[in-house]
């Protein structure tokens, strides 16, 4: 047996013994939000969650539970990513507006659609984050989902997720792979509610993320 096959038998075991823990210990959040109605703004949204939970951690957990189990990876998209635009810019002051602006676009046609990929997905915690008086930052990096994955040059920025101070600590959190997978064998979606990419330890965690830019 290959040392790539015997690592990922290895990693997946302690992912199901880490993924049992993180049931345990945040189900009655997750019971909660799975509860939700559907909100007509990420502003009534993040005004329950302010109202149910008032720890930061809970907050931020509700917040992870909320985007997985409502929002479906847009394949679509991914597979068939928009032509990227140009924009002109007159300094650096200019050119953080128009992100802003288009960060802002791209969080609330995900809320509406309740679809995004990765980079929708860290922009909607973010932005719920705020509103629920979280700190947090988007990260974006080279994810390894595939076990020829393992021992790539960390080159590539394909996915992004997030970080969230708590207790005066940053906590790793990956909201896409919270709400499911790709099976590449069958090539489909699979919509599956995951605990573990909340507050993962970093050595898992950054086994298979690695970042090349913060944004704060």
């Amino acid at each position: 047996m290959s040392f790539k096959k015997i690592f990922s038998i290895l990693f997946f075991l302690n992912i199901v013994f880490i993924n049992s823990t993180c049931s345990q210990q945040y189900i009655a959040i997750d019971s909660i939000v799975l509860k939700y109605p559907d909100f007509g703004s990420t502003e009534k949204l993040a005004e329950k969650i302010n109202e149910d939970f008032k720890s930061d951690r809970d907050k931020a957990r509700a917040i992870y539970s909320w985007i997985a189990l409502n929002i479906n990876y847009d394949l679509e998209t991914y597979l068939n990513p928009p032509e990227r635009k140009s924009y002109s810019v007159k300094d650096d002051a200019d050119l953080a507006k128009k992100m802003q602006l288009i960060n802002e676009k791209e969080t609330q046609k995900a809320f509406r659609s309740r679809k995004a990929v990765c980079g929708g997905y860290s922009l909607i915690y973010a932005h719920l984050a705020a509103l629920t008086g979280l700190k947090c930052q988007v990260i974006t990096g080279d994810a390894k989902v595939k076990v020829e994955d393992i021992g790539r040059r960390n080159y590539l920025i394909n996915h992004a997720w997030n970080t969230v101070l708590i207790d005066g600590k940053w906590i790793l959190i990956d909201a896409t792979w919270g709400g499911g997978y790709y099976d590449f064998k069958r090539e489909i979606l699979v919509k599956r509610f995951t605990p573990i990419y909340f507050d993962m330890d970093s050595k898992y965690f950054n086994a298979k993320h690695f970042c090349r830019i913060f944004n704060v």
